[in-house]
C-alpha cells in the first residue's frame, strides 16, 4: 500500500513513470546518495517554471485580445497571425 501511495502522490506532483521508477529504485537502495533524486526533482521544477511562464504569457495575451479588438474578428486575426500575438516570438517562428 505504501508503494502505491508513493506512486500516486508522485504522479500528482507531476513526475512521469520513468522518474517514479527511478525514485522507487533509489528508495529501495538505502545506500544511494540523494543526488539523483534531487536532480530529478530539480528538473521537474525547471519544467514547472517554464510551464508557469508560458501560462502567464498566455493569460496576458488572452486578456489583451478582446481589449485590442476593434471589430469582432480581431481575435481570429490574432490567432491566425503569430506576429500579432505577443505570446509567441514572431521572429523565432520564422527563423
Amino acid at each position: 500500500m505504501d508503494r502505491l501511495t508513493f506512486i500516486r502522490h508522485s504522479r500528482e506532483q507531476g513526475f512521469d513513470i520513468d522518474e517514479i521508477r527511478t525514485l522507487l529504485s533509489l528508495q529501495a537502495a538505502s545506500n544511494q546518495s540523494c543526488g539523483q533524486a534531487d536532480a530529478i526533482a530539480k528538473a521537474l521544477l525547471v519544467e514547472v517554471k517554464r510551464k508557469i511562464a508560458n501560462l502567464t504569457a498566455l493569460e496576458s495575451e488572452l486578456e489583451r485580445m478582446p481589449a485590442r479588438s476593434r471589430r469582432n474578428m480581431q481575435v481570429i486575426e490574432i490567432l491566425a497571425d503569430h506576429c500579432k500575438c505577443t505570446f509567441h516570438d514572431c521572429f523565432a517562428l520564422i527563423g
